[in-house]
């Protein structure tokens, strides 16, 4: 059987295409090529007793080889180290070193040393204090909460150390539930009420205990008009309107039990000879608070009349 020119024809031309397109990713896979990471740098050192404080950790690399090479490098295969062993407390500039990659791979580091200071590593306890933040849920009084276990481990340079002022664990109170406690991370502040970083903590988070009771309770009260002082000569007092006679407070049933009434601040009323609107606040109960949307203040209208036989 006889094969037709056109077929030969069809068979020479996918034969040269086929060793055009080996010959292309040949070439491609024997080209250089280039390819940049940002590589976090590796401390290393033999004792326990030191910490280092670098002024970066992170180092730009460019890597270099054939193009299928290249690409099956990530940046996890890339570790740049310095080594601190045998080195004495103080400054150091050290020089950065390479881990071997594959044969064929080049790497050029953007920076060839990098300055560290060895601190002496020290250990201290502090007691956890517990900042609040928010509201509680309107079902619940809290009165305070405790953290699980009270003091902790704090490990870090000297200079780091050295600054702490407060350990502290954030506590969200719209999150409060009775008898639930929450896991909440630690942070170390300075004086100025600023993190203090380089530190380990140990344990690093602490249980928060919140102790908390039902309620608070609701009770309206008698707004009642507190007064001092006597009218002008000839002029006498004939009543008064408050703009709230009763008002809402809340809070335990302890607190709330002896309460019936609320007084104003203190009235002036020395020498007022027409009528005349005051604007007070209350005086509230310790332990308790208003109502929702309720503001510290009362209007009160006294109206004065003059006395009879008055200037006469």
């Amino acid at each position: 059987m006889s094969i037709s020119r056109e077929k030969l024809y069809l068979y020479a031309i996918s034969l040269a295409l086929s060793l055009l397109l080996w010959t292309q990713v040949n070439i491609q896979s024997e080209q250089v090529k280039e390819k940049e990471f940002t590589v976090p740098i590796e401390y290393r050192q033999s004792g326990l007793t030191q910490f280092p404080v670098t002024s970066t950790d992170l180092v730009g690399v460019i890597i270099s080889g054939k193009s299928n090479q290249v690409d099956r490098i990530e940046s996890k295969d890339v570790r740049i180290y310095a080594n601190l062993a045998n080195k004495k407390l103080g400054e150091h500039l050290i020089k950065l070193l390479v881990e071997p990659l594959p044969d064929g791979i080049d790497i050029k580091l953007k920076r060839q040393e990098v300055s560290v200071s060895l601190e002496e590593l020290m250990t201290t306890n502090r007691q956890v204090e517990i900042d609040p933040v928010g509201t509680a849920p309107p079902e619940l009084v809290f009165e305070r909460a405790v953290a699980i276990p009270a003091s902790v481990s704090i490990s870090g340079p000297k200079s780091q150390i050295d600054k702490i002022r407060k350990l502290r664990a954030v506590f969200d109170l719209s999150t409060v539930r009775l008898g639930v406690s929450q896991e909440q991370k630690l942070e170390a502040l300075d004086r100025n009420g600023e993190p203090v970083s380089m530190l380990k903590f140990e344990p690093n988070r602490v249980e928060v205990s919140p102790v908390a009771a039902s309620g608070p309770l609701a009770k309206n009260v008698l707004v009642v008009a507190k007064f001092k002082g006597q009218p002008a000569f000839g002029y006498s007092i004939k009543g008064y309107e408050l703009s709230l006679t009763t008002i809402q407070l809340k809070g335990s049933n302890d607190r709330l039990k002896g309460v019936q009434t609320i007084e104003t601040e203190t009235i002036d009323l020395t020498g007022i000879k027409a009528d005349k609107t005051f604007e007070v606040r209350l005086t509230l109960p310790n332990g308790l608070s208003f109502g929702p949307g309720i503001e510290n203040k009362v209007k009160a209208f006294v109206r004065v009349v003059r006395s009879e036989g008055a200037g006469q």
